[in-house]
Order: C-alpha cells, then sequence, then structure tokens
C-alpha cells in the first residue's frame, strides 16, 4: 500500500482495499471458524483477523492525518491487544464471525475504540483501559465451554498490567449478550469495579440461579446492541415518518415464554408489554 513520507497510508488505496475487504467478510463472515481453518485455503481465519487489524490501523493513521491541529481530546483511551498481553488471543479470535448480530457489539465496540482518536498508545497518558473480548460469540460458537470462558477470563484479568493501580475501575469491559457480564461467571470475584458495556440490563432467564442484575448504574453503560445493515433497512422500510408518530419506541427480539418474567424473581413481562404497544400511532 502506497504511503507518504510521514508513513502514512494513501487514502484512496486505504478506500480501495476496504472495499475489496469489505465484500470478501460480508460472504467469509458467515463461516464458522473451524471450517474455514479446516478447508484447503491459503489462509486461515488467525490471518483473516490480521488482514482487518491491519486495515482499521490505517483507517487510524487516517483519521491522525486529518486530525491535526485539533481539539485536543476530551479523554484517552488505551486498548489492551494480543502483543501486550498474549492471554487475550484466545477471547479475540473469530473476529469476522463474531462482527454480526447481537454479539457484534463486542467486535464493534473493539472497532471504535481500535480506530478512534481518543486512543493512546501511552498508557501513562491513558484515562481509561480497554479490554476487548468476544465472549458469547467464542462460548455459542462452541469454541470454548462457559467454564472455559470463565477461565480465559481470569487468566486474562491477571495478566493486564494497569489493573491493579486502580483495582480495575478505569478499565472498560464489553459483553454484548443477554448474559452480560455474567458469561463470566467470576466477574464479581474478579472485575467487581470494572467498567461494563452492555445492552442487557436487566436478568437473563437462562440463569436462573442468578437474581440479582449484574448491571450497577453507577459504573456501567447502557448501550445500543449491534443490528446487521438488512435489519436496519428492515426498520426504515417498516418506520412511519416522525410527523406521523405520537410515540417513539424501538424493540428489537423476541416475544416468547422463555423471555418472560424471571423464573425466580418473577415480575412483569416486559417484551409481551411492549409488544402490546404495537398498535400505537
Amino acid at each position: 500500500m502506497d504511503r507518504d513520507e510521514h508513513g502514512r497510508p494513501d487514502e484512496e488505496a486505504v478506500k480501495k482495499v476496504t472495499v475489496q475487504y469489505s465484500i470478501f467478510e460480508n460472504y467469509i463472515s458467515a463461516l464458522h471458524p473451524g471450517l474455514i481453518n479446516a478447508a484447503n485455503w491459503t489462509f486461515d481465519d488467525l490471518q483473516i483477523g490480521r488482514l482487518r487489524r491491519q486495515i482499521l490501523q490505517c483507517y487510524r493513521q487516517l483519521e491522525a492525518k486529518t486530525a491535526n491541529g485539533s481539539k485536543f481530546p476530551p479523554l484517552k483511551v488505551y486498548v489492551y491487544d494480543e502483543v501486550d498481553v498474549p492471554e487475550l488471543e484466545p477471547l479475540l479470535r473469530s473476529q469476522i464471525y463474531c462482527s454480526r448480530g447481537q454479539w457484534g457489539t463486542d467486535v464493534q465496540v473493539h472497532d471504535f475504540f481500535a480506530t478512534s482518536s481518543i486512543r493512546t498508545d501511552d498508557p501513562a497518558e491513558a484515562d481509561f483501559f480497554f479490554v476487548p473480548g468476544y465472549a458469547i460469540c467464542v462460548l455459542e460458537g462452541n469454541l470454548y465451554t462457559l467454564d472455559e470462558v470463565d477461565d480465559l477470563y481470569k487468566n486474562l484479568v491477571q495478566a493486564l498490567p494497569y489493573f491493579n493501580a486502580s483495582g480495575g475501575r478505569n478499565h472498560v469491559f464489553v459483553f454484548g449478550s443477554g448474559m452480560a457480564q455474567s458469561v463470566f461467571q467470576s466477574w464479581r470475584e474478579h472485575i467487581p469495579q470494572a467498567i461494563v458495556l452492555t445492552p442487557e440490563t436487566e436478568l437473563f432467564n437462562d440463569f436462573a440461579w442468578v437474581a440479582e442484575p449484574p448491571f450497577h448504574t453507577w459504573k456501567d453503560v447502557a448501550i445500543p446492541g449491534s443490528l446487521d445493515l438488512v435489519e436496519v433497512i428492515g426498520l426504515i422500510e417498516k418506520a412511519k415518518p416522525l410527523s406521523e408518530r405520537q410515540y417513539l419506541v424501538a424493540f428489537f427480539g423476541k416475544v416468547a415464554a422463555d423471555r418472560g418474567p424471571h423464573p425466580w424473581v418473577g415480575g412483569v413481562d416486559v417484551r409481551a408489554e411492549i409488544h402490546k404497544l404495537k398498535e400505537l400511532p
């Protein structure tokens, strides 16, 4: 790829590479990494992930190029990677396979911090430390069991070089599934004070034994779950113009018995109540 005298990539070249790669990823992301690695191809899942990160790094360099002379960022975030912490590698497997649907939240938040102007490569000047991981995807993709995911996160936290300085209070994790941080079963012992980004703030019915929501409003942040482009287009097609609406609500999920009140705690069937609102103007 062409670069200028400062070693920064050519903008047009990055755009061309991105278009070609995005078409490739659109097809290959539907394949389980096990199928990719078992195929007689000239690349494997790990190499695809590296290429993806290289393209993201080029975008970050371009953003730095256009941001010269702009305002100082309001905060700075250090993003851990596998070079810093090898224990991250198993939790970052199958990046493209994990980039779709709500599980893609974990990947997209990682992409955001990896390319953002608020990212810093100097941990000494960081206000926050972002810890990427695709826990729900590597679990549901049968790469690891729930207990293995727990062990991976315990080993990871112990290996984070800047975690203990604040007790984890300035460390940010993302858990984009209904399990939220409960996918890391030992989170209360290992990251009780860390900041969690998640679209799920309530109890998860599949974990009937968890009777206290893991989400804490004093430290955690509720974020939108990821939607694939086809889902976004579908919602836009069915949405009324704002001028014709009396209420503005967005709901994406299933309404079913297994997603009703929590088995132990009970309460209102929130999804069913939201579904009743569909006939409102």
